[in-house]
Protein backbone atom coordinates (compact mmCIF):
# COMPACT_ATOMS: atom_id res chain seq x y z
CA UNK A 1 0.00 0.00 0.00
CA UNK A 2 1.12 3.51 -0.75
CA UNK A 3 -0.66 6.83 -1.28
CA UNK A 4 -1.77 5.62 -4.71
CA UNK A 5 -3.65 2.63 -3.30
CA UNK A 6 -3.14 -1.06 -2.74
CA UNK A 7 -0.14 -2.14 -4.78
CA UNK A 8 0.02 -5.89 -4.29
CA UNK A 9 -2.24 -8.26 -2.45
CA UNK A 10 -1.63 -11.87 -1.59
CA UNK A 11 -3.71 -14.06 0.60
CA UNK A 12 -3.63 -17.71 1.47
CA UNK A 13 -5.93 -20.04 3.31
CA UNK A 14 -3.13 -20.69 5.79
CA UNK A 15 -0.80 -18.56 7.87
CA UNK A 16 2.04 -16.71 6.21
CA UNK A 17 5.57 -17.83 7.02
CA UNK A 18 9.05 -16.73 6.03
CA UNK A 19 8.99 -18.59 2.69
CA UNK A 20 5.61 -17.23 1.60
CA UNK A 21 6.60 -13.76 2.75
CA UNK A 22 9.91 -13.98 0.85
CA UNK A 23 7.97 -14.81 -2.32
CA UNK A 24 5.66 -11.86 -1.63
CA UNK A 25 8.67 -9.55 -1.21
CA UNK A 26 10.08 -10.77 -4.54
CA UNK A 27 6.81 -9.83 -6.24
CA UNK A 28 6.60 -6.52 -4.38
CA UNK A 29 10.13 -5.53 -5.39
CA UNK A 30 9.33 -6.35 -9.02
CA UNK A 31 6.17 -4.22 -8.78
CA UNK A 32 8.18 -1.34 -7.29
CA UNK A 33 10.74 -1.69 -10.09
CA UNK A 34 8.03 -1.44 -12.76
CA UNK A 35 6.54 1.65 -11.07
CA UNK A 36 10.02 3.26 -11.12
CA UNK A 37 9.64 5.29 -7.92
CA UNK A 38 13.38 5.35 -7.19
CA UNK A 39 14.28 4.31 -3.69
CA UNK A 40 11.26 3.13 -1.72
CA UNK A 41 10.86 2.98 2.03
CA UNK A 42 9.24 -0.29 3.04
CA UNK A 43 7.66 -0.14 6.48
CA UNK A 44 6.90 -3.31 8.42
CA UNK A 45 5.57 -4.25 11.80
CA UNK A 46 7.31 -6.70 14.09
CA UNK A 47 6.06 -10.08 12.95
CA UNK A 48 9.04 -12.38 13.50
CA UNK A 49 9.53 -13.36 9.85
CA UNK A 50 9.72 -9.67 8.86
CA UNK A 51 13.01 -9.55 10.77
CA UNK A 52 14.78 -12.42 9.01
CA UNK A 53 18.07 -11.59 7.34
CA UNK A 54 16.96 -12.86 3.92
CA UNK A 55 14.08 -10.37 3.77
CA UNK A 56 16.29 -7.48 4.84
CA UNK A 57 18.89 -8.49 2.28
CA UNK A 58 16.33 -8.76 -0.55
CA UNK A 59 15.15 -5.23 0.13
CA UNK A 60 18.58 -3.63 0.55
CA UNK A 61 19.98 -5.36 -2.55
CA UNK A 62 17.09 -3.86 -4.54
CA UNK A 63 18.20 -0.42 -3.31
CA UNK A 64 15.34 0.24 -0.92
CA UNK A 65 15.17 1.06 2.78
CA UNK A 66 13.50 -1.20 5.34
CA UNK A 67 11.98 0.49 8.39
CA UNK A 68 10.27 -1.14 11.37
CA UNK A 69 7.49 0.30 13.47
CA UNK A 70 8.04 0.35 17.22
CA UNK A 71 6.74 -2.75 19.05
CA UNK A 72 3.05 -2.71 20.00
CA UNK A 73 2.25 0.27 17.80
CA UNK A 74 -0.44 -1.00 15.43
CA UNK A 75 -2.05 2.45 15.66
CA UNK A 76 0.97 3.82 13.72
CA UNK A 77 0.56 1.30 10.91
CA UNK A 78 -1.60 2.71 8.09
CA UNK A 79 -2.20 -0.75 6.68
CA UNK A 80 -4.30 -1.57 9.75
CA UNK A 81 -6.81 1.07 8.60
CA UNK A 82 -6.81 -0.45 5.13
CA UNK A 83 -7.35 -3.94 6.56
CA UNK A 84 -10.25 -2.62 8.64
CA UNK A 85 -12.00 -1.20 5.57
CA UNK A 86 -11.24 -4.32 3.53
CA UNK A 87 -12.64 -6.67 6.18
CA UNK A 88 -15.72 -4.48 6.56
CA UNK A 89 -16.39 -4.59 2.82
CA UNK A 90 -15.95 -8.38 2.80
CA UNK A 91 -18.30 -8.73 5.76
CA UNK A 92 -20.94 -6.59 4.01
CA UNK A 93 -20.82 -8.92 0.98
CA UNK A 94 -22.12 -11.77 3.18
CA UNK A 95 -20.32 -14.71 1.60
CA UNK A 96 -22.25 -17.96 1.91
CA UNK A 97 -19.42 -20.38 1.16
CA UNK A 98 -15.64 -20.43 0.79
CA UNK A 99 -15.77 -19.91 -2.98
CA UNK A 100 -17.83 -16.73 -2.54
CA UNK A 101 -15.52 -15.62 0.25
CA UNK A 102 -12.45 -15.93 -1.99
CA UNK A 103 -14.22 -14.00 -4.77
CA UNK A 104 -15.32 -11.32 -2.31
CA UNK A 105 -11.84 -10.91 -0.87
CA UNK A 106 -10.63 -9.95 -4.34
CA UNK A 107 -13.70 -7.85 -5.15
CA UNK A 108 -13.48 -5.92 -1.88
CA UNK A 109 -9.85 -5.04 -2.56
CA UNK A 110 -10.98 -2.98 -5.57
CA UNK A 111 -13.08 -0.80 -3.25
CA UNK A 112 -9.99 0.54 -1.47
CA UNK A 113 -9.16 3.79 -3.23
CA UNK A 114 -6.07 5.94 -3.50
CA UNK A 115 -8.02 8.55 -1.53
CA UNK A 116 -8.52 6.00 1.26
CA UNK A 117 -4.82 5.13 1.30
CA UNK A 118 -3.56 8.71 1.23
CA UNK A 119 -5.85 9.42 4.20
CA UNK A 120 -4.40 6.59 6.26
Amino acid sequence: MNVNGMQLQKWHDRAFNRDLFGNYIDELLEKIRTLKPGQAKIVMDNVSFHHCEEISQQISEAGHTLLFLPPYSAFMNPIENMFSKWKGEIRDMRSENSEELYENITAASTLITSSDCSGY
